[in-house]
């Protein structure tokens, strides 16, 4: 932002926003599929283990800037 180009940050605003809705999509589909006959609720446990793999991507890339 710093260096007058915005329109990467925004792209990864726009990319951030579209991979929350696909989460979303993913996890009622899922859940919709199960419909109660599984012990473990599918779609809840595919949306937490997406969200772990982007927030360690977050993360990792953050050490790896700062360094």
């Amino acid at each position: 932002m710093r260096a007058g180009t915005p329109g990467s940050a925004l792209a990864g605003f726009a990319a951030g926003v579209a991979a929350m809705f696909a989460m979303r999509w993913l996890a009622d589909r899922l859940e919709a599929k199960d419909s109660g006959t599984s012990v473990l609720p599918l779609g809840f446990l595919a949306a937490v283990s997406i969200d772990c793999v982007i927030d360690g991507v977050v993360i990792g890339t953050g050490f790896a800037v700062g360094a």
